[in-house]
Parts: C-alpha cells; structure tokens; sequence
C-alpha cells in the first residue's frame, strides 16, 4: 500500500504538471518532463501497470478491492466485522448493516446552515446528539468507516447498551440510509442512487420491499422523485416524529466512496497506471470487473419507470441524440441559472448532422426540461448520444448497449474528469471525445464554438464503429 500510495502521489503531480501547461505551456513542459525522468529513474513503467493489476484489498480501512474473480462486491462482503450477537455488522469499512436499531429523533439538534459557497457539499446538515441510535449489546464495538465519512459520525453518536427501550412504531422492511452531498446534480446522485441499489441487491430485497432515510437537511430538488420511483417509500429523517425501531436498517455506502466514482476518491478506482505510449491510463481500461450489476441496475432503473429495454441496432435509421446544455436553475443556491460548458453553435450542428445522416433521425433536447420518464424513454432508444461534459451524461447508463457517446469538452475544462469516459468503457459502449484547444472558440457567459467538420467526423466514426459493414 506505501508503494501505491507513493505512485499515486507522484502521478497526480504529473496530471496537475501537465493542466498547468494549458496556460504556462513552458513552465509546466519542464515540471513535466523532469517528473518522467525521475519516474523512469526510479521506477519500472511495467512495475506500475503490472502492480495497478494486481493489486488487491484486504482487512479494514482498504476500502473497495476485488478478489481473485475480479468481483469487487463480494470482496467487499468477505471484509466484515460482526458484533452484538449479529445487530451490528460493518462491511470493508464502507457500509454497516443494523438489526433492531432504533432511531431517537428527539436526539438530533436543528440544523446549521452554512454559507453559500459551500453549497456543493454541505449547504445544511444535521447535528445529532448522543443516543440518536441505540443498539442492544454488552460493548460498543471498534470500528472506523474510511476516510472523511459521515458514518463516522452517525457511529459516534450510536449507543450500544444492555438495554433499549422499545418502541410502539417498528419498521420491518430493509431501510437504507443515505446522506445526500451534491443532491442537485444528476451525477453525483446517480452514485447515491447506485449504492442504494447495490444495498437493495446485497441484502436480498426488492424495490416494494425497501425504503430510503434521507439523514440529511437538504431540500427535495428537482430529482426527489426518481428516489419515490425508484424504492417503495422514501423519508427525510427530520419528519420522523417519534422513536422508531429499525428491525433491518442499512447505512448505505457514502456517495464519494461509490464504485460509480472514477476520479480519486475510491482507492479501487483510483489506482492509475503510467504509460508512456497511451498517456494517462486509469486501471479501469484493464478490467470491467470493478463495477458490479451494471446491467442489472440499467434494468431496474428503467423497468422502476416501466420503459422496456429492447432497443436493437438499425444501421439503416441511426438515432442520434444531442444533450443540449442550457442556463437553468436547478437549486436555490444558484439563482443567476448561469452554468458552464454550453454550445455555442447548437442549430449549425444539428443541421450539420441531419445532412450527414440523411434518412436517420437527429434530435436536440434540454433534458432537464422534460419529465424524468421522458428523458429515460430518449435515452434507451439513442444510438449516439453527443453532450457536453456535464452531469446528464450520467444517463449514458441507460443507452443501449450497442451505443455510442460523444463527450465534448471546452477548452478550460480537464479532460481527467472521467466520470463518463468511465461509464462507456465499463458498459462496452464506443467512447469518442474531443476537446477544443482554441482559445478564439471560446465565448463569453462558458459558451464554446464548436467546429460543425470536427463533429461531423466523431459522428462518421462512431456510425462506422456501430455499423463496420456499411
């Protein structure tokens, strides 16, 4: 583990290196160079790949890792600390499962707010105070969930004592915990969506059978309703009323830490292996074993809005579907709606395509403006999807799996967020990206020109990939 982490370290500092060139192309090209110099001085390339491979997770404060089948799930399941008789049982220091654990909300403060400009991670929260679980056992056990974690926090206030009152309300259904961050971006509540599906799926439930406790103060936001869809009940903590037995609750895993997260945080998904012909190459385009019931969660995400997934190649009728990014407000901490990474030149390459795809179907949408069934119903039968890179990308999850997604980026945006690269390689969908490196593209109010030729030849490529026998 030193070793990675000493490799980690000096990776990111090559990426920061390289960004850094974007505007200071000399300083940041001999940082950079002399960063490959000592690498190769000190380490064998090779080593890196071959080590990013192999690498496995063990015991506690590990995290996700993957046993020798490459399933990350039931690595998972084999790090578990049981305590109090089976009521408490914690799994890879990422998730806990509870029986009969009750729930005190007399025990939690009001909430406190922060300032505005924290509002990505934590606008408001709650503070609770010590008791608001309590659990029957002799001793409270020893266990740390990794990193900076709320469940530490809910752990810390968690007492377990010989004696519990009982309750007149009990729950019986597997409830799920979840702590909501970014609740109004489509990605980042996609990792939350996830989890809870993997929580559902690991302890043997089904959608009418399990319920969700959002523990935290943040308003419902505009994607609310996908969790009422999604799972039989859905509560914010601050509504429950009195104590409440818990005979099957589940602290989900934090969304952070999700499998879905390719950008640093979960240590499986962060391992990155220098080579020097392929540039940058994450440990995930040497495996598809680190994501789990992917399709399975593409199933039950759309069968949860009754949209069957049926969609079949037609060569001769491509669907074609660009996400259109548009200034909105999508939560009470951004009222100008400003956003960035927009199209300058929507309509030119929307034309541009129709004319090259004659007698294929061409289509531009704002998805935020349509019901979230809708926007699944397009998404499932879409061919090539084309977006920039913005949180709706997420819905690549559910195209077809012959697809193809197009991700475009602005100038000032780094291409090292792989959030959807990630997605397309781990669904075996054909990935094209492009990133514009003029500056003269470069519009005000985060608008980029992009150059109607460039996409045109994505577009041709990516209809060459999904039909080589035209």
């Amino acid at each position: 583990m030193k070793l990675f982490h000493k490799y980690s370290q000096v990776l990111c500092f090559g990426i920061a290196a390289k960004h850094f060139g974007r505007k200071h192309h000399n300083l940041a090209g001999v940082l950079f160079l002399f960063f490959v110099l000592w690498l190769l001085l000190q380490v064998n390339v090779t080593s890196i790949v071959d080590f990013a491979r192999k690498s496995q997770y063990s015991g506690q404060n590990k995290g996700f890792g993957y046993d020798g089948n490459g399933d990350a799930i039931l690595s998972l399941l084999k790090q578990n600390v049981s305590a109090c008789d089976g009521s408490f049982v914690g799994y890879g220091n990422e998730l806990a499962f509870f029986k009969n654990i009750v729930l005190n909300p007399f025990k939690n403060a009001e909430f406190v707010q922060e300032t505005a400009d924290k509002q990505w991670t934590a606008p408001k929260k709650i503070v609770f105070s010590d008791g608001y679980f309590s659990v029957k056992c002799k001793k409270k056990p020893s266990y740390e969930f990794r990193g900076n974690n709320h469940l530490n926090k809910w752990f810390s206030v968690t007492r377990f004592q010989p004696d519990i009152s009982k309750t007149a309300k009990i729950e019986p259904r597997l409830t799920i915990a979840v702590e909501r961050y970014e609740y109004a971006n489509l990605f980042h509540s996609m990792t939350d969506f996830y989890n809870a599906f993997l929580m559902m799926k690991i302890f043997n439930s089904t959608p009418a059978e399990t319920n969700i406790l959002l523990l935290d103060y943040h308003p419902k936001g505009l994607l609310y309703s996908i969790w009422d869809q999604l799972f039989n009940n859905v509560i914010f903590a601050k509504d429950i009323k009195e104590p409440t037995t818990y005979n099957n609750l589940v602290w989900s895993i934090m969304g952070y830490n999700s499998p879905l997260y390719p950008c640093g945080k979960t240590p499986i998904l962060s391992q990155i292996a220098f080579s020097i012909l392929n540039d940058w190459t994450p440990l995930w385009m040497y495996t598809n074993s680190l994501i789990s019931y992917l399709s399975h969660f593409k199933k039950f995400f759309l069968g949860q809005y009754h949209i069957r997934d049926y969609k079949n190649l037609n060569c001769q009728n491509l669907s074609v579907l660009f996400i259109w990014r548009r200034d909105y407000i999508s939560h009470i901490y951004n009222p100008s709606g400003l956003i960035t990474r927009k199209i300058k030149n929507e309509n030119e390459l929307s034309v541009k395509i129709q004319n090259l795809l004659k007698g294929h179907l061409v289509r531009g949408v704002q998805l935020d403006k349509l019901p979230v069934k809708e926007q699944l119903s397009l998404i499932s039968t879409t061919d090539i999807l084309i977006g920039m890179h913005g949180a709706a990308l997420s819905f690549s999850l559910f195209l077809p799996d012959h697809a193809a997604l197009l991700e475009l980026y602005p100038r000032y945006w780094p291409t090292t967020n792989l959030h959807f690269r990630s997605m397309a390689h781990w669904r075996n969908l054909t990935y094209l990206s492009w990133q514009n490196v003029d500056y003269l593209y470069e519009k005000k109010y985060y608008y980029t020109y992009i150059p109607p030729v460039v996409l045109g030849k994505m577009v041709k490529e990516a209809q060459n990939k999904l039909c080589p026998h035209l």
